[in-house]
């Protein structure tokens, strides 16, 4: 299964006060990430992936994404197999002038065939995030 968010971050977000957007997926395992920085941003637009406390993109917890008019492709191989099923993805922007656009692919092979799974299987999953 295939996800795509587009989140926008304010101009004037700092990094002391990051945007946070949960990002709802099912359980399975990633195997590509894309984040794609539209023309504009000018590296002042910031990205990392979490899942739970710990970030999981990039890797090393100092650093974060940026880019302008560019994709950023990740082969990957993360599995999601307890709840929550979701990601949260921090963003900041320090243009002063622009709100900027980043978009984010997410690449998912569930064990369960996608036409196996039913609006009743996604209720379900959607729901365990919401306990949590």
């Amino acid at each position: 299964m295939n996800y795509v968010f587009n989140i926008t971050t304010p101009k004037n977000t700092p990094e002391t006060n990051k945007l946070i957007t949960i990002l709802p997926v099912i359980p399975g395992t990633v195997t590509k990430l894309e984040i794609q920085f539209p023309a504009g941003a000018q590296g002042l637009h910031h990205v990392h992936i979490n899942r739970a406390v710990h970030q999981v993109w990039p890797a090393n917890a100092e650093a974060n994404y940026i880019g302008d008019e560019q994709i950023i492709v990740i082969p990957a191989n993360y599995k999601i197999a307890v709840p929550p099923y979701q990601f949260e993805c921090f963003t900041w922007n320090e243009d002063d002038t622009y709100d900027h656009l980043v978009i984010l692919r997410f690449d998912i092979m569930t064990e369960i065939p996608e036409e196996k799974i039913t609006p009743e299987m996604l209720e379900a999953w959607a729901a365990e995030r919401e306990v949590l």
